[in-house]
């Protein structure tokens, strides 16, 4: 909850027409997104994760055609898709075991004061209350598309066994 001298300012603040600056106006076209575990694109630091565990991979399952190599990068985003579930879920979970306290100062009962900051979530509360329902399923829809990638995996090598059993 906001204080009325906030809100205020927030008003002044809408009049003025937005972010002026190219580097704002980088920042501010994300602004729109709530959340972003149901993204299908990568940050930076995901990339660079599933770089790494890419690498992993291929040295666990060294693969022998392109279509295995195109597995194992399924394989590695899939967990980096189920990781961000399991870090936004946690989120909500620390943001609802630990919450903020605030009290009432008098003689304005509108105004509040923090006494205790509790975990705050990278995610707003909006997001947070709308994908509470969501995590399970999606999580669950995570998990079932890295075992998939997985199966497919051995799938088309034992495809390509198969083919280069008849080529010989």
């Amino acid at each position: 909850m906001i204080t009325k001298k906030q809100h205020l300012a927030n008003i002044r603040n809408a009049k003025l027409g937005g972010v002026k600056t190219p580097e704002g106006k980088e920042i501010s076209k994300y602004n729109s997104m709530k959340h972003g575990i149901f993204k299908r694109l990568l940050s930076v630091d995901e990339q660079n994760e599933k770089d790494t565990i890419e690498e992993i991979l291929q040295e666990e399952f060294v693969p022998g055609n392109f279509l295995e190599e195109l597995q194992v990068g399924n394989i590695a985003n899939s967990w980096i898709r189920l990781q961000r579930a399991i870090k936004a879920e946690e989120e909500k979970i620390k943001s609802i075991l630990t919450p903020s306290v605030y009290k009432n100062v008098w003689p304005n009962p509108e105004e509040l004061i923090l006494v205790k900051r509790g975990f705050i979530p990278k995610l707003q509360d909006e997001a947070v209350k709308a994908l509470s329902e969501n995590y399970s399923r999606y999580i669950a829809n995570c998990e079932y598309q890295f075992y998939k990638a997985i199966e497919t995996f051995f799938h088309i090598r034992g495809n390509a066994t198969q083919v280069a059993d008849r080529k010989t």
